[in-house]
C-alpha cells in the first residue's frame, strides 16, 4: 500500500476542509471485493454503534441541500435537510476499486482532511472488503463520527463519515 496522502482527521468538520486530490500510487485491494452490477443503483446500509452505545442502522445520506447549511455537502448516517438516503451506481472496478457515482451527478470523494463528501470534481475508488468500505488513496476503513454539540463550532448534529475513526460495517443494497 502507499504512504497516506493526508493528514489523518483529527477534529470535526472544518470550515477551511480542501478537496483531496489524489496523487501518488493508489493503494491495492486487500482482500476479495463485493462486485456491484454497474446497471443498478444501491443504498449503502451501514450498522454501526450510536452515541448511547446502542447498535443502530442507517444509509449514507447528503447532510444537507445547499449551501446555506454548514458542510452540506458532506455524507453522514443522517440528514439535517431531512433529505432522502443517497443512491449510487458502482464505475466498474479499476485495480479492485469503484467510482461510486451519487444520484444527485456527484462522486463520492474524500475532503484532505478525510471526511466523505459529494464531489462534482474530483473522483477516487471505493470497494467493500469484508464488509468495511475502504478507499484507494487512503490506509483503513471508512468510519464515522457523531459531531455537533458543541456551541463553540455551528457543526450540524450528524453522524459525520471520514478516515481514521472507528469503523462500521456495510453493504450496497438495491435502491
Amino acid at each position: 500500500m502507499s504512504e497516506l496522502q493526508s493528514p489523518p482527521v483529527k477534529a470535526g468538520p472544518s470550515l477551511d476542509d480542501q478537496p483531496f486530490v489524489p496523487s501518488g500510487t493508489p493503494n491495492q485491494v486487500p482482500s476479495e471485493v463485493f462486485e456491484a452490477d454497474a446497471n443498478v443503483w444501491y443504498h449503502l446500509a451501514v450498522n454501526y454503534v450510536d452515541k448511547e452505545g446502542k447498535p443502530a442502522s442507517s444509509f449514507f445520506y447528503p447532510l444537507a441541500a445547499n449551501a446555506s447549511t454548514s458542510f452540506w455537502d458532506y455524507m453522514a448516517f443522517n440528514s439535517t435537510s431531512g433529505l432522502k438516503p443517497s443512491k449510487f451506481k458502482v464505475h466498474p472496478a479499476k485495480g479492485g476499486y469503484s467510482e461510486w457515482e451519487i444520484d444527485d451527478g456527484n462522486y463520492l470523494c474524500l475532503k484532505a482532511t478525510g471526511w466523505a463528501y459529494r464531489s462534482s470534481e474530483y473522483r477516487i475508488g471505493w470497494a467493500i472488503v469484508n464488509g468495511h468500505l475502504y478507499s484507494n488513496y487512503w490506509r483503513g476503513p471508512v468510519g464515522y463520527r457523531y459531531d455537533g454539540d458543541s456551541i463553540i463550532a455551528p457543526v450540524p448534529r450528524a453522524y459525520y463519515i471520514g478516515m481514521d475513526l472507528p469503523a462500521f460495517t456495510c453493504e450496497l443494497v438495491p435502491a
